[in-house]
C-alpha cells in the first residue's frame, strides 16, 4: 500500500483527541473509499483481494478466533513503513485496518 495514502486514513478512524474506534460512520466510510481510489490500480487490486480475503476469515472467527481487531493487529505491522512504526502509529494502523476488514462489502462492493 502506499505509505502516504495510508496515514492518510488514520483521520478518518480518528474519534476525537487520542482516542481510536474501529466503527465508521457513512461520512468515513465515504473518505476511505476517496482516498483507496487514490491508489495506482494493482495495489487497489492487491489490497481489495486482500481485505476480502481477511473479511472471509473474520466472518468464521467462531471457528478460527481472529476476529477484525485480531487479523488488523497481525497484518497491519508488515502495511506499515517500518522506519515509521511506534506504538502510536501501530494502534492506528491497527484500528485503520480492522475498519476496513469490518467494512469490506462497503468499500469493496462486488459488482
Amino acid at each position: 500500500m502506499c505509505f502516504a495514502l495510508f496515514w492518510d486514513l488514520f483521520s478518518c478512524t480518528a474519534t476525537g483527541g487520542m482516542g481510536w474506534d474501529a466503527n465508521a460512520d457513512e461520512l468515513t466510510l465515504d473518505i476511505i473509499k476517496r482516498d483507496l481510489k487514490k491508489l495506482p490500480a494493482a495495489h487497489y487490486v492487491t489490497l481489495k483481494y486482500l481485505l476480502r480475503h481477511l473479511h472471509q476469515v473474520a466472518q468464521r472467527s467462531d471457528r478460527n478466533k481472529m476476529n477484525p481487531f485480531n487479523l488488523s493487529s497481525v497484518f497491519s505491522p508488515s502495511l506499515l513503513c517500518p522506519s515509521q512504526l511506534n506504538m502510536n502509529t501501530l494502534k492506528q494502523g491497527t484500528t485503520a485496518l480492522e475498519l476496513m476488514i469490518i467494512n469490506v462489502p462497503i468499500l469493496f462492493p462486488k459488482i
